[in-house]
């Protein structure tokens, strides 16, 4: 289980017992303050992964602690969960949403109600802070746990790793805005041929720049990358001038300073699945993308390399 550092701020000994129980039985590590000021005391010295706050404490209530918290710049992002026996009208309900908090809790609780709330509000969490601003796209935090899940469960799976070659010069002399607009593009190629011949369960990933990883079953890899590569061969030539499609290639500067005439841009796929080899650690299929990424590199055009090697 992935642990997470959860932050309890509440002065009912007994709640606060009960809730350090739960959140340990599902693996997490568990921090107690009985008032708002050691509860934001803590907040900025532990930064927890969620706050879990009462909202009548001494001092400081679960209100004002739950604004003071968004308001500084390296904690507002924790999702923050209230907690309230006294507060139980709709305006109290409003008021607490309307400080920042995430979720409104109702004491008496029931401790299964707490833990999936948690699990549910950590998850989404992450899921948000993993998502690529510019495609919209889940990341690597997504990916990894659909790749160790499918693992746990021995359910077979392929990843496919697409790379644009020659981006950089592209985006040199083109400009960011266009290359912006080529990484969506790629997204909304990929993403297209994925929902049209892949499964319902598929998942899409930008792992940053301009790459990108597909999770599919074994028997939809080659068509969907077939696929993407003859739709993005017909449909490049619309983000280049006449005068570069027409002579094949662009001039612009290298990693050196020196001019240099580079190739428009093509795809390399790399593919591994668990038909003949076994997958047992996320790390590893990483590994083996970049491998196979490299193979593909070094042949002209937009090619696909699948991994053919046995254990």
């Amino acid at each position: 289980m992935n642990q997470k550092k959860i932050l309890v701020v509440d002065d009912d000994r007994e709640i606060g017992e009960l809730i350090d129980i739960t959140l340990k039985n599902d693996g997490h590590l568990v921090l107690r303050a009985n008032d708002g000021f050691k509860g934001l005391e803590l907040a900025k010295s532990q930064t927890p992964d969620l706050i879990i706050m009462d909202v009548d404490m001494p001092g400081m209530d679960g209100f004002t602690l739950c604004k003071r918290l968004r308001k500084d710049k390296t904690l507002h992002l924790i999702p923050i969960i209230i907690l309230t026996g006294s507060r139980t009208q709709p305006n109290d309900l409003i008021e607490g949403l309307q400080t920042g908090a995430d979720d409104y809790i109702l004491k008496p609780f029931m401790p299964q109600e707490l833990s999936i709330r948690v699990t549910r509000l950590l998850k989404r969490t992450d899921e948000h802070l993993s998502v690529n601003p510019l495609t919209k796209l889940p990341g690597t935090y997504t990916l990894e746990n659909e790749i160790t899940k499918r693992i746990e469960f021995r359910i077979h799976f392929a990843a496919c790793y697409f790379d644009l070659d020659h981006f950089k010069a592209f985006n040199d002399h083109y400009g960011y805005k266009w290359g912006d607009e080529i990484i969506k593009y790629i997204a909304g190629l990929i993403s297209k041929s994925v929902v049209t011949l892949g499964n319902e369960d598929d998942l899409l990933v930008h792992v940053g720049g301009d790459d990108f990883i597909v999770i599919t079953t074994p028997d939809k890899v080659e068509s969907i990358c077939e696929k993407v590569i003859s739709d993005f061969s017909k449909d490049t030539h619309k983000y280049y001038k006449d005068v570069d499609k027409e002579r094949g290639y662009i001039t612009t500067f290298n990693r050196k300073g020196v001019q240099e005439d580079f190739p428009l841009l093509t795809l390399s796929i790399g593919a591994v699945s668990t038909e003949n080899r076994e997958i047992t650690h996320y790390a590893q299929m990483v590994d083996i993308l970049n491998e196979l990424k490299k193979h593909a590199k070094l042949q002209p055009g937009s090619v696909l390399v699948k991994d053919k090697r046995f254990d």
